[in-house]
């Protein structure tokens, strides 16, 4: 028996497992959820192609990011875009440090990729985090081909680090589907407030329809708004006030 939300991906269990088990149930839909009872009729000797699974991998999808990822992690296969909005806007998020950062952490590291941008922009030491075992896998293979001071730490939105940071980078799961995860939001904002240095920023990035901004101010005495894209929009968080990095740019640019 099989059941679950249509955005768990049920359905498509139901269809792999019926074909593995030579049977043509089709999943019913109960209330919100579906459910489907498999008969194993027949075994089909050839399994089930699991993409080699297990095994960390370079991905062809990757062109820019050429690096090890592997199924079970979450975009495993892409550049998720919330984070390329975040990385794009990295040296606009900077500017509001009066001494450049040395210390990052990627909150919800994924497989790396925001943690590998810190060297290039002269952050040398690194902790990327998560708690997803093939998150941490491949992070771990993909920081130390660009850098030889990091650390990967399993951890539930950093619930056992004790040090602090000048940075945190957070492309978090706030939402499943289009519903707001309120007590995920808070709980991912209290870790960033203690672990963030008290001269600290912090830079998250959320769909637009999440009113993080609303919750941050519970915590953070700066909280702002430093780019939306429509999609996705970049909130940088800060334990003091700080200039107002908008402002600043649009008297550079004449606006």
């Amino acid at each position: 028996m099989l059941s679950g939300e249509k955005n768990d991906g049920v359905k498509t269990y139901v269809k792999q497992a019926c074909i593995l088990f030579g049977d043509r149930t089709a999943a019913e839909k109960k209330g919100k959820g579906y459910l489907a009872t498999i008969t194993l009729h027949e075994f089909n000797q050839a399994l089930l192609d699991d993409k080699n699974y297990p095994s960390t991998r370079e991905s062809k999808k990757l062109p820019s990011f050429s690096q090890i990822t592997k199924p079970g992690i979450f975009g495993w296969d892409k550049i998720d875009r919330g984070s390329a909005f975040l990385s794009e806007h990295i040296p606009i998020f900077l500017n509001q440090f009066s001494e450049p950062p040395q210390t990052l952490l990627d909150l919800g590291c994924g497989y790396g990729y925001l943690a590998c941008q810190a060297s290039k922009h002269g952050i040398n030491h690194v902790t990327a985090t998560d708690n997803n075992a093939a998150a941490l896998l491949a992070a771990a293979e993909n920081l130390k081909a660009v850098t030889t001071d990091y650390k990967v730490i399993a951890a539930d939105a950093g619930d056992n680090i004790v040090e602090h940071f000048d940075t945190v980078w957070c492309n978090p799961p706030f939402h499943q589907g289009f519903s707001v995860d309120g007590d995920m939001s808070d709980k991912f904002l209290k870790a960033v407030k203690r672990l963030l240095s008290s001269s600290g920023r912090a830079l998250f990035v959320v769909n637009t329809f999440i009113p993080l901004e609303r919750s941050a101010k519970k915590y953070f005495r700066s909280v702002e708004v430093l780019a939306n894209n429509g999609s996705f929009k970049l909130i940088a968080l800060a334990l003091d006030k700080h200039k107002n990095i908008m402002s600043d740019q649009r008297v550079k640019h004449g606006k």
